[in-house]
């Protein structure tokens, strides 16, 4: 019970709609995607500078919000430590069983690991600029954090006791399933690949959740261009 004198505490913002943000990730979505298409047809070959395009429509519409697009991106370190050593962790567990079972399953089991070390070491470094960043930023940033219901909440200049409330279980696993699905279908969409190409939905619920885990996309990034990189390495392994 509070007395008279006392004020009581702002109540948190809820969080938004989970209908609302589904509809506006599939337009966004769709929109962005309309976009690259368009400038491939437009100009021809891929140049690396249509990454910006990711940006466009999010950026729009975080600054007709009032809303932090560092924030709208997840791009704002939240628990760097923590994090990396998820990402780590992963890494370490994970990266050399996919290394082997890439190996098995582009040589139909005949070679146990097949790896070409500086393949793999140029390929991390440059899929974390040019490939990495921009995807991580628009699926993990804004689509995980729109239907998690985060970026909504993290308006330019609030105060930092008005954090958003947490996403129940459910809604988190929505989150996770439709973003990993249109990341997933992306790549088939805009590289013209077959459908075999969907099967990056299942590496994508793990950058899923190293953002949920970290709170930023700073880990998925670095676990994805690493994850590129052994593929990389696998295949450059076996054409040697």
């Amino acid at each position: 019970m509070t007395s008279p004198d006392e004020t009581p505490a702002p109540a948190k913002p809820a969080l938004p709609a989970l209908g609302p943000a589904l509809g506006e990730v599939l337009l966004v979505t769709g929109g962005t995607l309309g976009l690259l298409l368009a400038a491939r047809a437009i100009l021809g070959d891929w140049n690396q500078w249509f990454i910006l395009l990711w940006f466009v429509i999010p950026v729009a519409l975080a600054v007709l919000r009032g809303e932090d697009p560092i924030m709208t991106f997840g791009l704002a370190p939240e628990r760097p430590l923590r994090g990396l050593l998820v990402a780590l962790a992963l890494s370490a567990t994970l990266l050399p069983l996919f290394a082997i079972g890439a190996t098995a399953y582009l040589t139909g089991g005949e070679r146990f690991l097949a790896f070409d070390l500086e393949l793999a070491t140029k390929t991390l470094a440059n899929h974390l600029v040019l490939v990495a960043l921009h995807e991580e930023a628009f699926f993990r940033g804004y689509v995980q954090g729109k239907l998690e219901g985060a970026p909504s909440n993290n308006r330019l200049g609030a105060d930092d006791d008005d954090g958003p409330p947490k996403a129940s279980l459910g809604r988190v696993a929505i989150a996770f399933a439709v973003t990993a699905v249109l990341f997933g279908a992306y790549h088939p969409i805009l590289e013209g690949s077959d459908l075999s190409r969907m099967n990056t939905a299942l590496p994508g619920l793990l950058f899923c959740l190293l953002r949920h885990l970290s709170g930023d996309i700073w880990a998925a990034v670095l676990f994805h261009a690493a994850c590129n990189a052994v593929l990389f390495g696998v295949q450059g392994g076996l054409a040697g």
